[in-house]
């Protein structure tokens, strides 16, 4: 696991890298640099250092409630009291 602070330069790469590489296999578009947004990354390695999967996670108060099945009107969409939102989750292929 990346360590909480992303205080070293190392580990603010290490996490940028990882999550371009996430957003080239989910097709997603770049999000806010997550080492100064708020964004917590948790990832999961092997015994040998190698990322198996990851979340990327926001402290949030309020969140939409996504459809299931169907796209919501805008006029549908009510906020709802949260307190985290997930924002990327990803494994490995291998992994799967």
């Amino acid at each position: 696991m990346f360590k909480d602070s992303c205080s070293s330069r190392d580990a603010q790469k290490q996490i940028k890298d990882l999550l371009r590489l996430i957003n080239r296999e989910l097709g997603a578009a770049p999000q806010a640099d997550p080492t100064v947004t708020g964004y917590r990354v948790f990832a999961m390695v092997d015994l040998a250092g190698r990322v198996l999967g990851c979340v990327v996670a926001q402290l949030l108060a309020q969140a939409y409630r996504s459809p299931c099945g169907a796209l919501a009107m805008q006029d549908e969409m009510v906020d709802e009291p949260c307190s985290i939102g997930v924002n990327r989750m990803w494994v490995r292929k291998v992994k799967k």
